[in-house]
């Protein structure tokens, strides 16, 4: 429950279950991870043990999708390349070399 006594729906906290996963060791984003109350190895026992209940229930498929919605728009943005996307904002530049802009000068 949150603090203002409004539940969490089952099905967003099943699809949270059947997604979770614990940080890799060789992760460099965290410093540490901590397990207080079980060791590493039985809390991935335990998180596997939310996955795989969740799963065969049903949940789960959203982040499949949104991952496979993910790498298709990545792919039509050109790879996260850059495509048209950032570079010469508000102007072109020509085969010349020198950056133009709308506009007459002078």
């Amino acid at each position: 429950k949150e603090a203002d006594d409004q539940t969490i729906p089952d099905d967003a906290l099943n699809e949270m279950k059947a997604n979770i996963a614990f940080p890799l060791e060789s992760n460099t984003v965290f410093d540490e991870v901590i397990f207080p109350e079980l060791p590493r190895e039985q809390a991935q026992e335990q998180l596997e043990k939310y996955n795989k209940e969740a799963q065969e229930a049903g949940f789960g498929k959203k982040h499949e999708e949104y991952q496979k919605e993910w790498e298709k728009n990545k792919r039509m943005r050109g790879g996260g390349r850059g495509g048209f996307r950032g570079g010469f904002r508000g102007g072109f530049m020509p085969r010349g070399g020198r950056f133009m802009r709308g506009g007459s000068r002078g």
